[in-house]
């Protein structure tokens, strides 16, 4: 507490005679103002104090509160969806069908798991046939499995008129990744392909998807295919493809500068298609954003 400083009596009442009552009073009366007025200081300043903060409180708080609802008002709530593949038409009708007759305990959570779960019996069994070539048929069934609840997740929400779209894009996008990348392990541990060329599959196809997500974030447009081919595709070229490890051989190609599986060579040609696609499908873009976001075109 701060100290208190000493009465000095003011130059008129030091002057004052001191033989009256009345000068006496008064004299008295000026030290208790002086005194009340040094020891309530301090209070005072803290009360001035404590003010000061419950009021930028209250500023911090409504600033934050704004902040939000801006952020809430920039968020998306929807994207265009283009699906225009080749199995659209037989595969719409079906997807609508399975949406018409799902037990509405069948969340689009729980179709996301149902996916995921397709993707790791797919990587186990290719993992598996090291042991037993007969694995490859529970492969295929992994990819239905897959298939089903990765269609069927967003087609339920969207037929039940329940779409989260901020928690199921980012939902159904990152359990994509995941299920993407257990296949394509799973296939460099099989005796099939060997483990760098499946990463390189692994790699050309997470491009086309992370070139899926800008594509979104800047047209405001989703686009699922490419040149018609899009996931359900892919699945039955990965049939088609285990179809080749079960019946045909797997020899080695000698060539002047390398010595390479014929299944490999396969993966490669996979991974060189994505690559190829990635890199036009960039430039083509670039140049066409190029145009419409160039200062010139502003003005």
């Amino acid at each position: 507490m701060r100290a208190l400083r000493p009465v000095v009596p003011s130059p008129e009442v030091a002057q004052a005679p001191h033989s009256t009552q009345e000068s006496e009073g008064a004299y008295l009366r000026g030290n208790e103002r002086r005194i009340q007025a040094t020891t309530l200081a301090p209070s005072v300043g803290v009360n001035e104090l404590t003010t000061t903060v419950k009021t930028i409180r209250s500023h911090t708080s409504d600033t934050l509160s704004l902040y939000w609802r801006l952020m809430n008002l920039a968020v998306k709530t929807s994207d265009e969806r283009i699906n225009d593949i080749l199995l659209g038409p037989l595969e719409r009708p079906v997807l609508r069908w399975l949406c018409e007759r799902m037990p509405p305990w069948v969340t689009p959570d729980i179709l996301t798991a149902i996916g995921l779960l397709g993707g790791v019996i797919t990587a186990a069994a290719y993992w598996l046939c090291t042991i037993d070539r007969n694995f490859l048929w529970l492969s295929d069934i992994g990819l239905a499995v897959n298939w089903f609840g990765d269609s069927l997740d967003g087609n339920i929400a969207r037929y039940r008129r329940s779409e989260r779209f901020q928690y199921g894009y980012f939902i159904d996008h990152t359990v994509d990744t995941l299920t993407q990348t257990l296949i394509c392990a799973g296939l460099g541990l099989s005796h099939y392909i060997r483990f760098p060329y499946a990463l390189l599959v692994l790699v050309g196809y997470l491009q086309l998807g992370i070139l899926t997500y800008v594509d979104t974030a800047v047209t405001g447009t989703f686009k699922i295919s490419y040149g018609k081919i899009g996931p359900t595709e892919i699945r039955f070229i990965i049939v088609a493809v285990n179809l080749i490890f079960y019946f045909v051989p797997n020899p080695t190609l000698r060539l002047p500068f390398l010595q390479i599986a014929l299944f490999d060579v396969i993966a490669l040609s996979f991974a060189a298609a994505f690559f190829a696609y990635f890199i036009v499908f960039t430039l083509v873009r670039a140049a066409v954003l190029d145009r419409l976001d160039h200062p010139t075109a502003k003005v």
